[in-house]
């Protein structure tokens, strides 16, 4: 029963699209006149508190499902968080809309089995995204270069390999339309999306 209401929580609160719900609604002042007006928005504290939220629900939950499920077999504990990047992928309250920005949720699971994947998930991507030029490729060998620090560092638990290959897996089919484009020419780089600024 613990581990379905734990598979649940994760399900469940993987599902809810951040963003969404942390972006400021455009206000209408007065509704006599047609002109809609803007009020200031803090773009920067809603953007470091997206970022501070998405992280912590990958902590939290990670660290919470490793409490619970601590006598059980490890496996559960893998596939209950495959079950909350799946649900954070493709969120439930968003009718399963693609969330393709999952990098900090990564980053608070990650951080979980190894602190200093706080620090060394965005650095490595931003090197790769910088090197390669796309943003969804640079998740993959992201994923690919946690793989070769798992062999070189001793304190990352074994479950650690399971879960990094689901979640790679999990990034594929998310990313399969844009892998496909960017293996054609057809992506839309970093260089492209600088291109096209208005």
């Amino acid at each position: 029963m613990i581990i379905f209401g734990i598979f649940l929580l994760c399900f469940i609160v993987g599902g809810i699209p951040i963003e969404d719900v942390l972006t400021p609604k455009i206000k209408e002042k007065d509704s006599q006149s047609s002109k809609i007006q803007l009020e200031p928005s803090p773009f920067a504290t809603y953007f470091i508190l997206t970022c501070l939220v998405q992280f912590a629900v990958g902590y939290g939950l990670t660290i919470l499902a490793r409490e619970v499920l601590y006598f059980s077999n490890d496996s559960f504990l893998i596939a209950a968080l495959l079950v909350l990047v799946t649900s954070h992928c493709w969120p439930i309250f968003n009718g399963f809309k693609q969330n393709k920005y999952p990098l900090l949720l990564i980053t608070g699971i990650s951080s979980a089995f190894y602190t200093n994947f706080f620090w060394i998930i965005p650095i490595i991507y931003l090197i790769f995204t910088i090197l390669l030029n796309s943003q969804f490729i640079s998740y993959l060998t992201t994923l690919l270069s946690l793989l070769i620090l798992y062999s070189f560092i001793e304190n990352i638990p074994d479950n650690f390999l399971f879960l990094n290959l689901g979640i790679f897996i999990i990034f594929i089919l998310l990313y399969s339309n844009n892998i496909f484009n960017s293996l054609e020419g057809k992506s839309n780089t970093l260089y492209r999306q600088f291109q096209k600024r208005p």
